[in-house]
């Protein structure tokens, strides 16, 4: 099996994507690494450098602009699986994701008589991760469009939390499960339906977190706490 993990935030680095794609990759131990010419490279369980030894081989890709060269279409043509990973931009897709994927559709729409699933996690700033369902509805209409098979979606809230909260920690656990049913269904190419995560943290204390972050945030740009109530 090929999966690709793409990060679909426009931030370069640090993005809370990123940080949750990683998270999934560290749920499947025996994968190997892609090289840069396509082929797996060293196992990360077996230390075979045969290409599929361990039968898993994943890739990460970083779309954070709105073109995809042709080296990466033909890679992600390759794949079994692609595993989208974004932020929620105005309760749908990124811009620049969104033309990355009408590109995909032009290129794969071809090759739809071979069967690559798709899987998506969608991550926002609001409390309640159902804020992320009509994007995760454009994922799967996409899907039909393109002529690729539907998995499941995950929609996280205050992804930004969840994401920088160490794996074993007790309000994680939520996020936990999530992720190790995401993998799962991966491995197995099953579908189900989409799934969505909240803070295990009450609203309040939530509320609370987002303000005192954006006082660190204004005094780091140079500005006062008063002036988050400036009106122009």
């Amino acid at each position: 099996m090929k999966i690709a993990l793409i990060n679909g935030s426009p931030r370069a680095n640090g993005s809370v994507s990123g940080l949750i794609l990683q998270s999934l990759r560290e749920r499947f131990p025996d994968h190997q690494e892609q090289r840069d010419d396509g082929a797996c490279c060293t196992c990360s369980t077996c230390g075979s450098d045969t290409s599929g030894a361990c039968g898993t081989c994943i890739n990460t890709y970083h779309f954070s602009k709105p073109q995809i060269n042709q080296q990466d279409l033909a890679e992600l043509a390759a794949c079994d699986t692609l595993v989208f990973a974004f932020p929620l931009y105005v309760d749908g897709i990124p811009s620049h994701l969104l033309s990355c994927l009408s590109q995909m559709e032009g290129y794969l729409k071809p090759l739809a008589s071979k069967e690559m699933r798709v899987y998506a996690i969608v991550n926002c700033g609001f409390y309640e991760g159902r804020q992320n369902q009509h994007a995760l509805d454009m994922m799967q209409n996409w899907c039909a469009k393109t002529g690729l098979t539907w998995g499941h979606g995950l929609g996280i809230g205050g992804g930004g939390s969840q994401a920088a909260i160490p794996e074993t920690h007790p309000l994680k656990k939520g996020f936990s499960a999530a992720m190790n049913n995401m993998a799962n269904y991966i491995s197995n190419g099953r579908a189900a339906d989409h799934a969505f995560i909240d803070p295990a943290i009450p609203r309040i204390l939530y509320k609370i977190g987002g303000a005192m972050g954006w006082r660190q945030q204004i005094k780091v740009n140079g500005l006062k706490v008063r002036d988050l109530s400036l009106r122009k």
